[in-house]
């Protein structure tokens, strides 16, 4: 996020803005309670986990390569720090490895795009959504508030963001 990006407060909402922070919420704690209740927060395999944990961080590399693209940078300026994976808490690898299933399902949707095939894109963007949801209701994160925030951040921002794409 940009540095000087920051969360708002309730009292800093508009009547609209703090409907659509709490729907928001629900909508995260739906998605959340759903995936626990089909196991898909039961403990993991270490070894898939792990393995999960491994391609998020090659999708970490992608996406400085595309962020490089957005700012008219060559490849060569993104950045490459790999994160040392013996290091990371094995938390840390569980929400990798989540992060890693949201990545699986962005590659679904370039699939239903390349195929032109409008329904499936639309229930693969909703794939994205709800795991990001409920990732975010799993750590508990205010994602409502923060899809609000950056909303209205936005806003005030230059035409694209003064980037490229």
């Amino acid at each position: 996020m940009p540095d000087d990006f920051k969360l708002l407060t309730n009292a800093e909402l508009s009547r609209p803005e703090l409907t659509r922070v709490v729907a928001l919420d629900a909508l995260r704690d739906e998605c959340n309670l759903a995936a626990i209740g089909k196991g898909f927060w039961n403990p993991m395999d270490p070894q898939v986990r792990d393995d999960l944990a491994h391609r998020a961080l090659g999708v970490l590399d992608l996406a400085a390569g595309i962020e490089a693209t957005r700012k008219g940078k060559t490849i060569a300026d993104a950045p490459s720090d790999s994160v040392p994976f013996e290091a990371l808490a094995d938390e840390v690898k569980v929400n990798l490895a989540k992060l890693a299933l949201i990545a699986s399902e962005v590659g679904e949707a370039i699939e239903a795009a390349i195929s032109r095939d409008p329904v499936n894109l639309a229930e693969e963007l909703a794939d994205i959504d709800i795991r990001g949801k409920d990732l975010a209701g799993n750590l508990d994160l205010p994602v409502g508030l923060a899809t609000v925030s950056k909303m209205r951040y936005n806003a005030d921002r230059p035409h694209k963001h003064g980037k490229l794409a």
